[in-house]
């Protein structure tokens, strides 16, 4: 409740502009060689992704993480309690859950990355062509 929704979000918006500072000092105190292999185009659009996904990471995630952690606890806690041969059915198929979960996260991290790639292509490409206007303007 309070401790998620408050603290945490309050916590991440704080390291948002903290990172955001370091993140600029960073890329000003880069050699002229940097930026050629990197594109300039699209240093917006990666430090605005990277700085949200932290941001989310330790805003709403981190509350949640906590509050997940204390259900588990305390259902396997209640469950041994109440009926403990049952419990040790559902420890046992604990791993499998694991695993699958696993799988999942990871196909979800691949095609996050493809798709900041695609992001990232077409935020360079559109910077390139308001750069062009301005200069024929």
């Amino acid at each position: 409740g309070l401790f998620q929704s408050g603290a945490c979000l309050a916590f991440a918006e704080i390291q948002k502009a903290r990172m955001r500072k370091i993140y600029c000092e960073a890329v000003l105190h880069q050699d002229v060689a940097w930026f050629d292999t990197n594109n300039a185009g699209s240093l917006p659009g990666r430090i605005q992704n990277d700085i949200e996904v932290i941001a989310n990471g330790l805003g709403d995630k981190a509350g949640l993480l906590a509050l997940n952690i204390s259900m588990f606890v305390s259902g396997y806690a209640f469950g041994f309690a109440r009926n403990w041969f049952i419990t040790t059915a559902m420890i046992v198929c604990f791993p499998f859950m694991a695993v699958g979960a696993a799988v999942m996260g990871k196909a979800m991290a691949d095609f996050q990355s493809e798709t900041q790639g695609s992001y990232n292509k077409a935020g360079s490409v559109a910077e390139e062509i308001l750069g062009a206007i301005r200069t024929v303007v």
